[in-house]
């Protein structure tokens, strides 16, 4: 069960179709390496600081610092070239649930049909869920799929480089998500539900996966990458084979368009010599070009029946007309003031949209380009646009916006319907949204994927939420008959999960402000945390509420927090240890002489065993061992080095052991700890959270 899949960088958008209900989806997502991030200057001095996480591996996938300047369209902040990760969450029980989340774009249903235990590597664990995303992995990583299980996925991120969008097909109903070099496919939902199941993946691209398209016909996947690369797959056999690779032009591709009867595609993007090309999917012959801007192309659309037209947005403020096939420019429309982030012509063809930095929308006809109307009159919003997705009856629109709001407008009458507030911080701009059959979702800055509700617009029917940052340590805990999983990210927050059926939500509150380190539940119910802020803290998990009491102000910066009765609880810091008693410190051994890293209370309290980094003994693995936890027997324990290794020890016999290979690919495992016997959560780097069946 994985209940984080981190997806690292840009999230540009997504496509599907919605025929019949035979429900497939999909999503597309990836992430970005830390040595990338390191040679582009993209890391802020906070994360050039955390170069010990690359110990041992190659990349390291860590979040961006977010970085924001006044908006373009005088909305409000607007990102600023850096990234948020993105997470997912899954749940190997009922109820069926796979749930979206990124930067621009949210979906969220349920399908009849889940996957359960992957069979993707050799190893004894036999629900091994991640739908994680590198470059190494291929297709056949969800190969073998059962449905007797019920999956939750939670799919949640941000990405700080530009506007996003979201499109539509028309054949199983289908989404993609890209980012990096893997695409995730999930389920689209049903008429009725809010969580689809089944998901895939697919990791040929050598690049960062930018943006990708499902074909009208549902058959084939376009995915286009930062070099210019355009793979074009199936999806309807397993192995998801190449069909056919161009390189359109040299740069970062930024969309993507079909024509309806999948035979010809539009990309756009940062090309050197030209934004953009068009041409037929299965000979790459030119069928026009793509000309009239002198800057990056940002967005491309083409009208879903004949006679085709192919409309284009721009940073140089202008959209662009085109006719054909073969497609040529017609005239350039300057309607606007700012760069047009998103174009989208509606289902029936008879309209097409366009919206801006600049907060304004224009209408105009589907097939001459002339302008209807704008929008709203001056302003459809008071900050940029960053995205827009026309109703299935093509009669309404909705718009997400940098003014921390959503909107749905009647074009026919030129008005809003209504108009959904999402809150009154940055974190709470609206960067994505989708029209989807009957649901409506948006994306706030925050990652949080917002279920609108027509009836109630001051009250999103359901908000998603996750980390957004890598998961850094974990710790589980029985309240109520029901195991919970408690997660601590790099930038501080607590997360808090029901293993049953991976619903989560966030500590509420102020609490650390850097990243958690380590936690533990002592014999009062309390969590007790240490975090790179210098602190330890004690919060109450039936309140699951910070509060400015029970914090412990450290002298040195905490590595390590350990438990036992009667109140005790020791720390291990940088160069010295503590004991604290009803949360004061009650002893201390400076300059102990050596590193002190992890430590461990017996459970009977009068034994402390402390973990140092000398002598370089790993017995059973090849690296560094970073972590170590007991079943709830004590029979057996399991070990996670930087090795990528898991191992699951049995002390009646040490030559048996159960090895979990790989077990987070993106990153070696930080963290161990038990539900029960036969059930151990791992976390990582990754930002990730997975649950293992362990089978001895």
């Amino acid at each position: 069960m994985d209940f984080g899949l981190p997806v690292r960088t840009p999230v540009l958008w997504a496509s599907g179709s919605f025929e019949g209900g035979t429900g497939k989806c999909s999503l597309v997502a990836g992430h970005i390496c830390m040595k990338h991030l390191l040679t582009t200057g993209c890391l802020g001095p906070a994360q050039r600081g955390c170069r010990e996480f690359l110990e041992g591996v190659n990349e390291s996938y860590l979040g961006v610092l977010s970085l924001f300047r006044g908006s373009r369209g005088g909305g409000g902040a607007q990102p600023l070239g850096s990234s948020l990760p993105l997470e997912a969450h899954v749940s190997a029980r009922t109820p069926h649930r796979v749930t979206v989340q990124y930067f621009e774009f949210v979906f969220s249903h349920q399908w009849t049909e889940v996957p359960a235990d992957r069979v993707g590597y050799p190893g004894p664990a036999t629900r091994e869920l991640l739908l994680g995303t590198r470059s190494i992995w291929k297709a056949s990583a969800l190969n073998e799929m059962q449905s007797s299980q019920k999956v939750t996925l939670t799919l949640s991120g941000l990405s700080l480089e530009e506007p996003r969008t979201l499109s539509g097909g028309t054949r199983d109903q289908q989404l993609l998500q890209e980012s990096t070099e893997a695409l995730l496919r999930v389920p689209c939902p049903t008429a009725s539900t809010l969580n689809p199941a089944l998901a895939d993946i697919y990791t040929e691209h050598a690049h960062q996966v930018v943006v990708a398209k499902y074909a009208p016909s549902g058959f084939y996947i376009a995915s286009g990458d930062v070099s210019g690369k355009l793979r074009i797959w199936d999806t309807t056999q397993k192995e998801h084979l190449l069909k056919y690779e161009y390189q359109p032009f040299a740069g970062k591709i930024k969309d993507i368009a079909w024509t309806e009867d999948s035979k010809r595609i539009a990309v756009v993007g940062e090309g050197r010599e030209k934004f953009g090309a068009v041409f037929l999917w299965d000979s790459g012959s030119s069928v026009g070009e793509i000309t009239g801007h002198n800057k990056v192309i940002n967005s491309v659309d083409i009208k879903q029946s004949r006679p085709y037209r192919l409309a284009t947005g721009s940073d140089d403020n202008c959209a662009a007309f085109f006719e054909g096939p073969p497609f040529k420019f017609k005239f350039t429309i300057g309607d606007h003031n700012r760069f047009v982030n998103c174009v989208r012509f509606s289902p029936d063809g008879n309209r097409f949209a366009t919206a801006s930095a600049d907060g304004q929308i224009y209408i105009y006809d589907g097939k001459t380009g002339e302008k209807v109307c704008a929008l709203g009159g001056d302003k459809a919003h008071d900050g940029g646009i960053y995205a827009i997705s026309w109703s299935p009856d093509s009669t309404h629109l909705l718009s997400a916006s940098g003014d921390k709001t959503s909107k749905i407008w009647d074009v026919n009458v030129n008005s809003v319907v209504n108009t959904f507030t999402m809150g009154s911080t940055v974190l709470d701009q609206q960067l994505g949204c989708l029209w989807q059959k009957d649901h409506l979702l948006s994306i706030s800055l925050s990652g949080y994927i917002n279920y609108l509700d027509k009836n109630n617009p001051s009250k999103p029917l359901r908000v998603i939420k996750g980390h957004s940052k890598s998961i850094q340590c974990l710790t589980v805990h029985k309240n109520g008959g029901k195991s919970y999983i408690y997660s601590g990210s790099h930038d501080g927050h607590i997360n808090y999960w029901d293993s049953e059926t991976g619903e989560n939500d966030s500590f509420a509150g102020k609490g650390h402000t850097n990243q958690v380190s380590r936690m533990t539940v002592d014999e009062s119910g309390q969590l007790v945390s240490c975090s790179m802020d210098d602190t330890v803290r004690y919060t109450n998990l039936t309140l699951r509420d910070y509060s400015g009491q029970g914090v412990v102000k450290m002298d040195m910066q905490p590595k390590c927090v350990a438990v036992g009765p009667g109140g005790y609880a020791v720390v291990v810091c940088i160069g010295q240890i503590v004991l604290l008693k009803d949360q004061k410190k009650c002893f201390s051994i400076d300059n102990p002489g050596y590193e002190p890293e992890v430590v461990a209370v017996h459970p009977s309290g009068d034994m402390v065993a402390v973990g140092g980094t000398e002598n370089n003994v790993f017995y059973g693995h090849h690296a560094k061992i970073v972590c170590l936890a007991w079943s709830p027997d004590n029979e057996h324990f399991a070990s996670g080095g930087m090795d990528m290794m898991v191992y699951v020890w049995t002390l009646s016999d040490p030559e048996t052991r159960v090895k979990i290979q790989d077990a987070h690919r993106l990153h070696h495992v930080s963290s161990l700890a038990w539900l029960d016997e036969h059930t151990l959560v791992t976390t990582s780097h990754d930002a990730s959270v997975k649950e293992w069946t362990i089978s001895y």
